[in-house]
Order: structure tokens, then sequence, then C-alpha cells
């Protein structure tokens, strides 16, 4: 998929998310699942962990923040 295409789907699933949680304080009869927000950040938080901002971190030969820096010619 393409880093466009794919900041597409993160802002649609975002807005999407953000429009449930601002309907859940509009309206008070409506009650979303509690389900809901951890499906919504799992799935934005794994598009974002493997999408353009992990991208451009390769591109720039940058290190992955989670991985210990190589120790490679030091004594």
């Amino acid at each position: 998929m393409s880093s466009k295409g794919r900041t597409t789907i993160i802002v649609i699933i975002t807005l999407v998310w953000a429009l449930n949680f601002v309907a859940s304080l509009a309206i008070p009869s409506y009650n979303a699942p509690p389900e809901i927000n951890s499906i919504f950040m799992g799935v934005v938080g794994t598009a974002l962990a493997t999408g353009p901002i992990a991208s451009k971190r390769r591109r720039n030969g940058e290190e992955d923040p989670q991985e210990p820096a190589s120790s490679e010619g030091q004594s």
C-alpha cells in the first residue's frame, strides 16, 4: 500500500474514532461499546507504527528507538 493511501486510511479511522467520542459526549443516550476504543487504538497504532513515520526513519537511516544501539567497533 502506498504511503498516501495508508495516511488516508489513518486519517479516516481517526476521524471516525473522534466522531464516536464526540457523539458519546453530545448525545446522552448514545453508549458506544468500550471495546471500540481498543479496536481503534490498535488499528491506528499498528498503522502508524508500520506506516509513514517508520518508513521515513528507515529512509533517513535512523535507528529504531526500540532497538538497542549496535556496539560494533567498541571494546
